[in-house]
Parts: structure tokens; C-alpha cells; sequence
């Protein structure tokens, strides 16, 4: 058996290194696979290259390095796909700005042959730096959604992910390249395996963890990302189906995230900002929802990488 683990980085050159020196701690419970490990850095100034060459003085295992010009997570996940090893049965999708429990890969690959399943999907937990504020330690906005071993499915992201190849060999282009910028293009490919009938269920023991920068725990960053959610969840949904019905489920949740935020409200005020923050965040989604429902397309991790 053999499984690429794909990386895809954009100028994270210390979070790529700590996933490197994680990846080569992984721990198996039986005969390990073969791995190997393929990083495409989607920075045209080949911005990781020095963190991966120094990376392979320390770990053992195999680390291809290609760069991805074409801006963009989608060109840099479809890069992933067609670099991966020729006698490669799977690939596991783990994000730069996280490190694996030992037991990740272990723990997905044993959920795919336990549930005969073609993709397994894991928990992504928050680690926060010593100084962050405690309402956004303390509170629920960063944490995901974790669902019982085995659950099926209907959709996964490539934060954390195991994919048998027979998968991607049924779209000629698994990322959609027309997202770009906006994100989502991983949950809108799995949306659509499920829709083609390959099974997809949960490994909650498949843990990994993803630091959240100081930039990222302010209220700011909270509710833009509510917002892009939102739209994100508005062009997935149209996506597979834009009948009228699907519009009017959308048209629903946007009023029931509207309802629920502001009758939040007043408790979220007395709660103090994690209170008020979370009212908002329901707020902010359902705008998202609306605005993709009139087809607008919110570019979320738009970049000018001529300056970062």
C-alpha cells in the first residue's frame, strides 16, 4: 500500500516545517504504508523551497517539492492530484498550518477499510497562543463540528483527508478552477463525489491540529469568515442544483440565521464580546447566504503576491 500525503503552501515557511518534522512522526498500528510527500508551494517566488530542502536534513521521508504559478488553491490542490505517486492507491490532503497526531494516517486509512469507504475525512482542532483573548478561547467560534467514527458523509474538506485514487480518476478536473480565489473548491469536489455515489464517512481519532495565528483571533476576522461561509455554502448549494426549491431552502436559512442573531443579541451583550461576537457571526452568515443567492462570488483568500 502506498499513500501520498499532498501539501499545498503559500509563504508559511515555519508552519510547513513543523508539518514536515509531524508527518515524520507518524506511527501505524500494523505494517506502515509507503509514503511520500509532495508540497506545492503556490507562490511563483518558490517562497518554501529553502524550508522544505531544510526539512529533508531532519525527516526521513521522501519530500517532492514543485512550485504552482498559477495563483490560486484550486490550480494548487489539482497540482497535488496530478503529482501524485504513480503507484500511489490513495492521497491524504493535510494543510501547511497543521501538525498530525501520530496516529492520523493510521487512523484514516483503518476507518477506509473498516467502512469499505472511498474517502475519509477528520477533526481539525484550534491551538491559540498563550496571549489570546479568553472570549475567543473560552468560546465556541473556532471549534468544528465532530461526528461518531464511521458516520457517513455528504461532503469533506482537504485539511484533513484520505482519498483512494479510483476517486480522483473519475473527474477529469477534480478542483473547480473557475472558484479561484473565493475557496470552497474542496467541499464542492466532495459534494460532488458524494453525488456520484463514492462513500465518505468520519474518523473522529484522525486528529490533527491547526494553530490560529494572532491575526485570526479578532472578532473581524471571525465574521468575515461567517460571511464567506455563508456565500461559500449559497454557490455549493447552487452548484449541484439551482431549481427553485434549493433557492427557497437558502432563502430560509438566511432568515433563520437572521432571526437567531438578533434575538442573540441582547444575552450577547450581557455575555460580554463572546457573546455579542457569536449573535453577529449568525448576522454576518446569512448575508453571505444572500449575497450568493443573487450570484455574487466573494473572493476570500484574494492576494497581491507581488507583496506578501
Amino acid at each position: 500500500m502506498r499513500v501520498t500525503i499532498g501539501i499545498i503552501t503559500f509563504q508559511r515557511p515555519d508552519g510547513l516545517a513543523a508539518l514536515l518534522r509531524g508527518l515524520d512522526r507518524l506511527t501505524f498500528s500494523g505494517p506502515p504504508p509507503a509514503i511520500d510527500v509532495i508540497v506545492v508551494d503556490n507562490d511563483a517566488a518558490a517562497s518554501a523551497e529553502n524550508a522544505v530542502d531544510d526539512a529533508g536534513w531532519d525527516i526521513a521521508l521522501p519530500v517532492r517539492y514543485v512550485v504552482e504559478p498559477r495563483a490560486g488553491i484550486p490550480f494548487a490542490r489539482n497540482r497535488v492530484v496530478a503529482e501524485m505517486a504513480p503507484d500511489a492507491d490513495m492521497l491524504a490532503f493535510i494543510d501547511d498550518d497543521e501538525v498530525p497526531e501520530e496516529q492520523w494516517l493510521d487512523a484514516l486509512m483503518q476507518a477506509m477499510e473498516t467502512f469499505d469507504a472511498d474517502v475519509v475525512a477528520g477533526p481539525t482542532l484550534r491551538r491559540f497562543d498563550a496571549d489570546t483573548p479568553r472570549w475567543v478561547t473560552e468560546g465556541t467560534l473556532f471549534n468544528r463540528k465532530r461526528y461518531a467514527t464511521g458516520e457517513r458523509r455528504d461532503t469533506a474538506d482537504t485539511g484533513n483527508v484520505l482519498t483512494r485514487r479510483r476517486v480522483f480518476e473519475r473527474f477529469s478536473v477534480p478542483f473547480d478552477e473557475s472558484i479561484g480565489q473565493a475557496g470552497g473548491s474542496d467541499r464542492e469536489f466532495y459534494r460532488r463525489v458524494n453525488d456520484a455515489d463514492f462513500v465518505i464517512v468520519w474518523a473522529d481519532d484522525a486528529i490533527v491540529h491547526e494553530r490560529v495565528p494572532p491575526d485570526r483571533a479578532t472578532a473581524s476576522w471571525v465574521l468575515r469568515r461567517a460571511h464567506h461561509g455563508g456565500n461559500q455554502l449559497a454557490h455549493n448549494a447552487l452548484s449541484t442544483s439551482a431549481t427553485m426549491a434549493v433557492r427557497g431552502q437558502l432563502l430560509l436559512r438566511a432568515i433563520w440565521s437572521y432571526i437567531k442573531g438578533v434575538l442573540m443579541l441582547p444575552l450577547g451583550l450581557v455575555q460580554g464580546k463572546r457573546g455579542w461576537v457569536r449573535s453577529l457571526w449568525h448576522l454576518y452568515n446569512a448575508t453571505g447566504v444572500l449575497v450568493g443567492l443573487r450570484g455574487a462570488r466573494l473572493h476570500q483568500y484574494e492576494r497581491d503576491q507581488s507583496s506578501e
